[in-house]
């Protein structure tokens, strides 16, 4: 973009594995509204040798981030050690990315845009993305993203005049919410 723009998105071979959260991730791209183009500006990091292999296959713009001694291949339960070994791996990745001068301020994202399972956004004409938030386990985030992205097709699909009168349409969360994010 412009303004030298880059996403930047973590995944392991769990999470990048076929029909797992990365190919809804980047499948949402493709349905947004005008965001196709914000692909060539994805940049998905692999915590993994395997994530990284799968992600050439499917996106021209990965990065290996290797950790000496660690496995972060398999999935990893929400407040596990290894759930919060990897967390601050990317946080200390993401550190590094900033400290090369990306020029950073911080705000607040409103809800009203950029909403998630904990807190859905209830306009679908004013939501950016959706979080997957409040959700333990890949198999619960994978089922409720997917029934997200029908919701999200099923109102493109509306003709504009009822697209201006409809203000929440989410089906989800099923199996994932708030109270599930407490182990």
């Amino acid at each position: 973009m412009g303004d030298n723009t880059v996403i930047l998105t973590t995944v392991n071979a769990a999470w990048a594995s076929p029909g797992s959260v990365i190919d809804l991730f980047i499948d949402s791209f493709r349905s947004g509204v005008r965001t196709d183009s914000l692909l060539k500006h994805l940049v998905i990091v692999a915590f993994d040798w395997e994530a990284y292999e799968q992600c050439v296959k499917i996106h021209p713009y990965c990065f290996a981030l290797g950790t000496e001694g660690v496995d972060f291949s398999e999935e990893k339960r929400f407040l596990t050690s290894g759930y919060l070994e990897m967390m601050w791996r990317r946080l200390d990745f993401l550190r590094l990315v900033l400290e090369k001068g990306i020029g950073l301020t911080i705000k607040f994202l409103s809800t009203k845009y950029f909403g998630g399972f904990c807190e859905p956004s209830r306009d679908l004409n004013e939501v950016c993305t959706m979080h997957a938030n409040c959700c333990i386990g890949l198999r619960s985030k994978i089922h409720d993203l997917s029934i997200m992205m029908e919701d999200w097709r099923s109102y493109l699909s509306l003709p504009p005049n009822l697209k201006r009168l409809r203000t929440s349409a989410w089906r989800v969360p099923q199996n994932c919410s708030l109270s599930s994010s407490h182990p």
